[in-house]
């Protein structure tokens, strides 16, 4: 596939997850502890063999960012069975975090309850109250990360950034795009589903040049929700 003459950025929602409470859940810093939400083992089962698969295809990853909360620590963990990074290698950011919106966590709200109502609108409406990230934010946040990774990377590098649903769909939505969602559309575009990944071809001069949705019989499939 001409790895050598191309940068690669691969981007992944965190895997499938062991939620017995069936919160909805938020970022690992707006819940209790015992509340935090890990990967199931289907989960870690996902990000092991997207982890085979990135190394199957010969993509040479020298570096994994992630976000901070549990479930994507723990999906990088999984992707880097395969892959062997070193420790310096494997990095939080917290750029790469869940978008702020605590209130369906703090009201009690739980997934079947969320998932009726769609997409929830950023910082208006009824959960104002909260202070929710703003879509402009998510996406802002996504491209720093983008941008210095694709800075730290050489040609036949690849790159791997671990996120969560709304900051990867918002971010990708814009960068296909070049607009900034609508708050109530982000479901209805480009929307990964859990341990889903996107690959990214940059060219010599570190401009995006295309993207395709990793597919492969030997991946698990994850939910939206």
């Amino acid at each position: 596939m001409g790895v050598k003459r191309y940068r690669y950025v691969i981007v992944s929602r965190h895997g499938e997850l062991a939620n017995p409470k069936n919160i909805v859940y938020n970022r690992d810093d707006t819940m209790k502890k015992e509340d935090i939400i890990h990967l199931s083992d289907y989960g870690r089962e996902q990000m092991f063999f997207l982890g085979k698969l990135i190394q199957k295809r010969k993509f040479h990853v020298v570096t994994i960012f992630h976000s901070p909360s549990i479930r994507a620590v723990e999906s990088a963990y999984e992707l880097n069975k395969s892959l062997h990074l070193g420790p310096h290698q494997v990095r939080a950011m917290k750029e790469l975090d869940d978008v702020l919106a605590p209130g369906p966590y703090l009201e009690g709200m739980k997934i079947d309850e969320f998932q009726r109502m769609g997409s929830i609108n950023f910082g208006i409406g009824q959960w104002k109250k909260y202070l929710y990230e703003t879509i402009e934010s998510l996406v802002e946040r996504l491209e720093k990360v983008y941008h210095r990774m694709v800075d730290e990377l050489e040609i036949g590098d690849t790159g791997l950034m671990v996120s969560h649903g709304d900051p990867v769909a918002a971010w990708l939505q814009y960068r296909v795009t070049g607009a900034i969602p609508e708050p109530q559309l982000l479901r209805k575009g480009i929307y990964p589903n859990k341990g889903e990944a996107t690959v990214i071809r940059i060219d010599s001069k570190g401009a995006w040049q295309s993207y395709h949705v990793m597919k492969d019989p030997s991946l698990k499939q994850g939910k939206q929700y």
